[in-house]
């Protein structure tokens, strides 16, 4: 995870960014945070890297220094082409690591790619985060069986109400 912090600072320094500035574009108050992510003081969540990314101008992939084979790379370049979106967008969604921190290896073809991708960026997902896109990568990787249970799983959950988003859980009240 080293890497992370060396590039989160390398990356910084390539666009100019002062810490300061670096801070503002992520939502801390100052400097501190920046200084002490840098020096690998601080653990990072995956979502916080995805913003870290974002605010970076690269990629998920890139700020982790995980390296994608040629094969890969072409086949991201080609459909964010197609789909006329930034590469560095394509490798966020899927280049990302999953909850134990290894990298989402899905079946990677030029059809899956674009039907996942068209699929979060034009649904309600769009403003997923990495757990959603966690989530939905584990549970892909489920038998039918497996599905079953989650859907389940999920559902009781649901209908406790005890797990709902405050957002969900007032739209619901004020409609009974």
């Amino acid at each position: 995870m080293l890497k992370l912090y060396e590039n989160i600072k390398k990356r910084r320094l390539e666009l100019n960014l002062t810490q300061d500035e670096l801070a503002r574009l992520m939502g801390y108050t100052d400097r501190s945070s920046i200084a002490k992510i840098e020096a690998g003081k601080v653990d990072l969540t995956n979502s916080k890297i995805y913003l870290f990314a974002k605010a970076l101008r690269t990629s998920v992939a890139d700020l982790m220094g995980i390296k994608i084979g040629s094969d890969l790379e072409n086949l991201l370049v080609q459909v964010a082409q197609e789909l006329d979106v930034e590469i560095d967008e394509m490798k966020n969604f899927f280049l990302t690591t999953d909850i134990s921190g290894d990298p989402v290896n899905p079946s990677l073809n030029k059809e899956n790619i674009k039907q996942a991708y068209l699929f979060f960026k034009h649904s309600n997902l769009s403003n997923s985060s990495i757990n959603d896109i966690n989530l939905l990568t584990v549970y892909n990787r489920l038998n039918d069986e497996g599905q079953r249970k989650v859907c389940g799983y999920a559902t009781d959950l649901d209908n406790s109400g005890n797990y709902r988003k405050e957002s969900v859980k007032s739209s619901n009240s004020e409609a009974g």
